[in-house]
């Protein structure tokens, strides 16, 4: 009886690991770019103003880099593995 109860367990985990993996399709969100002077191929150099961008938050809402109030921006993107 306990051997059919761990089997029906690993099953139903299985199962319900399989379903999650399935409905978690990636978003493809593709970013706009404007007009930009330098080119994304070239690195900026230490003390050199970032370009000004807009990017989408979580809610939608748009952000621009030249809203940020301090000096030092830390974007961070949560893994979700």
């Amino acid at each position: 009886m306990k051997l059919k109860i761990l089997l029906f367990s690993v099953i139903l985990f299985a199962f319900d690991l399989s379903v999650s993996a399935q409905s978690k399709s990636p978003e493809n969100k593709s970013v706009k770019t404007q007009n930009v002077k330098k080119s994304a191929t070239e690195p900026l150099k230490i003390g050199e103003i970032a370009p000004d961008f807009k990017l989408s938050d979580e809610n939608g809402r748009q952000i621009a880099l030249s809203k940020a109030k301090k000096p030092v921006v830390l974007v961070f993107y949560r893994g979700y593995w």
